[in-house]
């Protein structure tokens, strides 16, 4: 038996600031074919390769969630914060095949600003800390799937590809009553990047392992806009022109599930035609 349930508790400080304080208890049992599979998993005669390293799920996936969030406004200003702890025991993974991989917990802070310039102009920003970490069950081969994709942390089990701090801003304005412009800038830093740097070498070559080098990615900043033609020609027709990484940011950045690093496309210009009928 399994326990999950959710509880909060509201209180509205003024009408200007309403608290809220939220614990969230949930599970995910593992599916017939994580759990039951004959042929994946550690000791199945069958089993490829890549479903062979790791035994298949036996625990479900439990996540506990506590969370603190306010909002209050001031004038044409809405003001949103809230501070969350987590723990995930006993993720299962997608790959490996749908096995137990470990734990993870992590905590962080969401701070989020509208503000309403004037009639038609907003203006918008958030940022987000997140402070997480991943540690692999003992089961879970680490060496053998984490550079596989599977579940990918540095040396300091912190999950590739996800940043620490990152921070939001743009303005959304309508020019017109048939014309809206929205820009955005983009900025992250401290993201765990993997390179790999070698292969291991073992005597069967299907053996060998990446070798990996860890470092941080910093200071990333990305600048979108797009200009929204609304009822062109005839009323339902809309045509937006959006351009995409204007500052052609093209440094190579992680990726999740990756354990590794890709470079991103340079700047991109896209129109896109929508029709109501």
């Amino acid at each position: 038996i399994y326990p999950s349930g959710r509880a909060a508790a509201i209180y509205q400080v003024n009408d200007q600031w309403t608290s809220k304080v939220m614990l969230n208890k949930s599970t995910r049992m593992p599916s017939p074919l994580a759990a039951l599979n004959e042929i994946w998993g550690q000791g199945a005669l069958n089993s490829p390769d890549w479903a062979g390293a790791s035994p298949t799920a036996d625990k479900p996936e439990e996540l506990i969630t506590l969370e603190w969030g306010n909002i209050v406004y001031f004038n044409k200003t809405r003001v949103s914060l809230n501070l969350y702890c987590q723990q995930l025991d006993n993720f299962i993974t997608w790959g490996s095949p749908h096995t137990n991989v470990g734990d993870f917990e992590g905590h962080g802070a969401e701070l989020s600003i509208n503000h309403e310039l004037s009639e038609g102009i907003n203006l918008w920003g958030n940022v987000s800390y997140v402070n997480a970490s991943f540690q692999p069950s003992d089961s879970f081969d680490t060496d053998a799937n984490s550079v596989d994709g599977h579940v990918a942390i540095d040396d300091s089990n912190r999950l590739i590809g996800g940043p620490q701090l990152t921070i939001n801003a743009g303005i959304d304005s309508r020019i017109s009553d048939h014309i809206l412009f929205s820009t955005q800038l983009r900025y992250f830093t401290m993201q765990p990047t993997a390179e790999k740097i070698g292969m291991t070498a073992t005597v069967d070559p299907a053996d060998s392992r990446p070798i990996l080098n860890f470092k941080d990615t910093d200071d990333q900043l990305y600048w979108d806009a797009s200009v929204l033609f609304e009822d062109v020609l005839r009323t339902g027709l809309d045509i937006r022109v959006s351009g995409k990484n204007l500052l052609n940011n093209r440094d190579a950045i992680g990726g999740p599930w990756l354990s590794g690093h890709y470079m991103p496309r340079g700047a991109t210009l896209e129109i896109a035609t929508y029709l109501e009928f």
